[in-house]
């Protein structure tokens, strides 16, 4: 008996006030261990059941077509924390992989890259993370060289178009589309690139005015 109040006495001062309201009501250590037993087998349930949750919630996260690096990295690092934070040892290779399975296309080249030569097993979810931006500061830089190439191509080709017209349009084809500069040109043989109509050039049409 002395025995078993000592253990009810460690019992007792080993778990949370919350706990001890109900154990208090228990008469031996051996009623106590066992209500303590049971309620800490049901938080385990409902820890495991939340882990199950938050793991499943990571799984389907996928990277929106709008989202940026960053955003998509606090999503996958706030799910990660708090599935560690209930006790499940998560690996960083689980976060790894999942992370360069739901990104976008445009980051294929780079995560094909790490796939092949990088060690998945020993790589972190702040490294991955971390080369993804940096691959996607040089995605920025290659779109501003192509959108400003793209943009003197198309006014190359404006101010051509606009020459050609200038110098005789389709009707001007003699000499090589020199012409000759005594020689009065006939606008009846010019068609409007607009209204698709003889007579006049596509500046001088009334539907490009309208």
């Amino acid at each position: 008996m002395k025995k078993d109040h000592i253990a009810l006495t460690v019992i007792y001062q080993g778990i949370p006030k919350e706990t001890l309201r109900v154990v208090s009501e228990k008469e031996t250590s051996k009623e106590a261990w066992e209500c303590i037993k049971m309620m800490y087998q049901g938080a385990k349930r409902v820890n495991d059941a939340r882990v199950q949750t938050l793991r499943e919630e990571l799984d389907g996260l996928w990277m929106k077509s709008t989202e940026s690096v960053d955003n998509f990295a606090m999503k996958v690092n706030s799910i990660v924390s708090m599935i560690r934070g209930l006790g499940d040892k998560m690996e960083d290779s689980y976060g790894v992989r999942k992370i360069l399975k739901a990104t976008l296309n445009k980051f294929l080249q780079i995560v094909a890259s790490i796939e092949q030569f990088g060690d998945l097993e020993t790589m972190t979810v702040e490294e991955v993370f971390g080369r993804l931006r940096a691959y996607k500061e040089r995605l920025r830089g290659n779109d501003d060289d192509i959108n400003i190439n793209a943009e003197h191509v198309l006014l190359t080709k404006s101010q051509w178009r606009a020459k050609e017209q200038k110098d005789g349009g389709e009707g001007s084809s003699n000499n090589g589309g020199q012409g000759n500069k005594n020689q009065k040109f006939d606008n009846a043989k010019v068609r409007c690139y607009k209204c698709k109509d003889y007579g006049h050039y596509q500046w001088e049409c009334e539907e490009l005015k309208k």
